[in-house]
This record gives structure tokens, sequence and C-alpha cells, in this order.
């Protein structure tokens, strides 16, 4: 049994894939809260599904933070380039800038996450 993949599948049918992904990420973060597991992770859940759609930012964010806290650099690095994309940070994207910048930290690359952020203030107009 896959768990909550199994249960996405049942809802399919009838439901608006946006609706069942933005539930699943809502459960696989209770489950993952709780201490629960699941065969379903976030990284399944940030990927691109046969109709090319995801979960996007919140799915990417907790990839984020289980890559950075594991320190799987190449994985963190993907999760960041996915929440901030090709034109770096915004102000409206706080949460994913912020952790992006922790995860920079926990796989070794401060500096580079300092110089980071010294680019976002600077494009801010700050």
């Amino acid at each position: 049994s896959q768990g909550l993949a199994d249960w996405a599948e049942t809802q399919a049918p009838a439901g608006d894939p946006e609706q069942i992904a933005a539930q699943l990420g809502l459960l696989l973060a209770a489950f993952q809260t709780l201490g629960e597991s699941d065969p379903l992770t976030w990284g399944a859940l940030a990927s691109p599904n046969a109709a090319g759609e995801s979960l996007s930012d919140s799915a990417l964010l907790f990839l984020l933070q289980q890559a950075g806290n594991s320190g799987q650099r190449g994985e963190s690095l993907l999760a960041i380039l996915g929440l901030i994309g090709e034109a770096g940070p915004s102000a409206d994207q706080v949460v994913a800038f912020a952790q992006s910048m922790t995860a920079f930290s926990q796989i070794g690359l401060a500096r580079e996450a300092r110089e980071l952020a010294i680019e976002a203030a600077l494009a801010s107009g700050i």
C-alpha cells in the first residue's frame, strides 16, 4: 500500500488536481509533524506529474528543509533553484529566501548565502 499516494489516486477521477495536490501537501505535513511516516516524499510532491503540475513552493520548502538538515547539497541546491528561480529572490518570497539561506549554511555554503543576501538586498532597492 502506498498510503497517501493511494488516497490521491482514489480522489483523481472526481477531484481537481490542484486541490488534491494541496491536500496531499497538507496531509504529508501533518504526518511529518505528528511523527507518522508515509512512502510519499516531498521530492515526489515537488516533481511535476504526467500533466506537468506540481505542488510547487510548499513541497519545495519541506524538501529544502529535509535536504538541508541532511546535508544533501545537490537536492538542496535544486530545491533552492525551484523556489527562488533564475531571477533570484523577491520581496514576496521571504519564507523561501530565509529557508534557502539556512540551507546554504547547512550544506557548507555560508559565504554564498551571504553573497546572495547582499545581492537580494541590493536588487530590492535597499
